[in-house]
């Protein structure tokens, strides 16, 4: 669960920062594509997140395919999650969600203001 819960989190950060700033984003979980083909610096988005978009991009295109898996396991194969993925991924993934929440915190504390 935790690495499913880390994505959804990492996912909707990352849309939220999108809305913020009037961006239309697809209907899908992995957004990551919109996200490095803004040109944030001209939007007004501050130096140090402009440097920090294409880490939140990589995070995204990383863990987006683990989002089924993560809850329903590999169910042709009858693998549950639990026999996919380690605590060593839950811990990454939590961390990488961490990451991306206090990107998404100071990016809406300074977004325009």
């Amino acid at each position: 669960m935790a690495v499913r819960r880390s994505q959804e989190c990492i996912e909707l950060v990352i849309k939220g920062i999108l809305r913020a700033a009037a961006i239309e984003f697809p209907r899908e979980h992995d957004v990551s594509d919109v996200l490095l083909a803004r040109p944030w610096g001209e939007l007004g988005a501050p130096e140090w997140f402009v440097q920090r978009v294409p880490e939140l991009a990589r995070i995204m295109r990383e863990i987006t395919p683990k989002r089924g898996p993560a809850m329903y396991g590999f169910e042709r194969e009858m693998k549950p999650a639990k026999d996919i993925f380690s605590a060593e991924d839950g811990g990454r993934a939590a961390g990488d969600a961490r990451f991306v929440l206090e990107i998404g915190r100071r990016f809406f504390q300074e977004w325009r203001q």
